[in-house]
């Protein structure tokens, strides 16, 4: 026979979540993902901008090291395709007898050259004494982020 316990007892009951609870938390999870998103964007393009400006200014006094150290001229090409150049008499780093030619964007980042304007031209020279032919500017754009990299009379590089 039952005892009174059994018959009143209730069943076990599941651990579950209810609709109510699931759709609040969605709610939640979709609000924040609208404010956050765009935010984490634009901070990857401010990486991706600063990046390529770093690397560009660092190539650039890499360039005039060169020219110094091996007492011969150093050409800075910027290609027009608005995302390579070349470091012409300085071999790649990684890959000794290759062209040191920088692609920006082929790796994660989006950033492109936006405009390298040297004295009309997209060339720079730097002399045995690593003096630029012309001083100049080149702007790197990535979303809506500007960076530029400036060449000075005297040779040094600064990113803005």
């Amino acid at each position: 026979m039952y005892s009174r316990d059994q018959r009143t007892a209730r069943p076990p009951r599941c651990a579950a979540y209810t609709l109510l609870e699931l759709i609040a938390v969605m709610l939640i999870v979709s609000i924040l993902t609208a404010v956050v998103a765009p935010r984490y964007y634009e901070a990857i393009d401010h990486r991706d901008a600063d990046t390529a400006a770093r690397r560009m200014a660092a190539d650039m006094r890499l360039a005039r090291s060169e020219a110094i150290r091996k007492s011969q001229p150093v050409v800075v090409r910027f290609a027009d395709d608005s995302a390579s150049y070349e470091l012409e008499g300085v071999s790649h780093l990684d890959r000794a007898g290759q062209s040191n030619i920088t692609t920006l964007g082929s790796n994660a980042e989006r950033a492109r050259i936006g405009s390298a304007d040297f004295g009309g031209g997209r060339v720079v020279t730097f002399d045995p004494f690593g003096r630029p032919s012309v001083t100049g500017t080149v702007t790197i754009n990535s979303g809506d982020t500007t960076r530029s990299v400036q060449l000075r009379a005297d040779g040094r590089v600064d990113v803005n």
